[in-house]
């Protein structure tokens, strides 16, 4: 694992499972956090985006069905490898950190980028959120929200390879498998319902 502003690995064995809303909700409902980190880490999350790709989201991308019950973000870039693509998804309304996301949506105009900052900027505020009041709200950094959103959908709304595939427009199942496939939880609960 690298120090400073180096990329962290989400392989360590901390990170199996999904951490669970109760830790996500203390980060984002944690007033002495400034309101635009908490947006950010909550949209980091919820999208699953990479930081170059978060940084490229404006307002106009976020199209909220209240009837419906989601927001379909539109069009997020997908960068990888000087590659670029898109892949367009809903988010729940009644998840819990989607208010702080939507938040930093409501506060921007039209054509404007929610977070209009550079990879240092972002990796700096989620990698100090445990220095907050001497709060231990664990390790975060941006991989591990990405990392954390597969295995979410994996084991809270039991995603398989081809939902991941498709959420998070992977070509590969080996992506799919590599982010969510070595989660505990997720094996004990195939094998409970016989598939295992």
């Amino acid at each position: 694992m690298m120090t400073g502003l180096g990329k962290r690995s989400v392989k360590d064995k901390a990170y199996l499972e999904f951490c669970g809303w109760d830790k996500l909700k203390a980060v984002t409902l944690d007033q002495t956090i400034p309101m635009l980190t908490r947006e950010l880490f909550a949209t980091i999350f919820l999208t699953g985006g990479r930081s170059s790709e978060v940084l490229t989201l404006r307002k106009e991308q976020f199209r909220k069905y209240e009837k419906e019950g989601y927001v379909l973000v539109q069009r997020m870039d997908v960068l990888k490898h000087g590659k670029a693509d898109e892949r367009s998804f809903p988010i729940r309304l009644d998840e819990p950190l989607t208010d702080i996301m939507m938040s930093a949506v409501n506060n921007i105009s039209v054509g404007e980028r929610l977070f209009p900052y550079k990879y240092r900027w972002l990796y700096k505020h989620i990698s100090t959120i445990n220095k907050y009041e001497g709060k231990n709200f664990g390790e975060w950094f941006p991989h591990r929200l990405r990392a954390e959103r597969a295995k979410e959908l994996v084991e809270e709304r039991n995603y398989g390879i081809i939902e991941l595939m498709g959420f998070f427009r992977w070509t590969t199942a080996e992506m799919a498998f590599h982010y969510s496939g070595n989660s505990p939880k997720r094996l004990i609960q195939l094998m409970m319902e016989g598939k295992l």
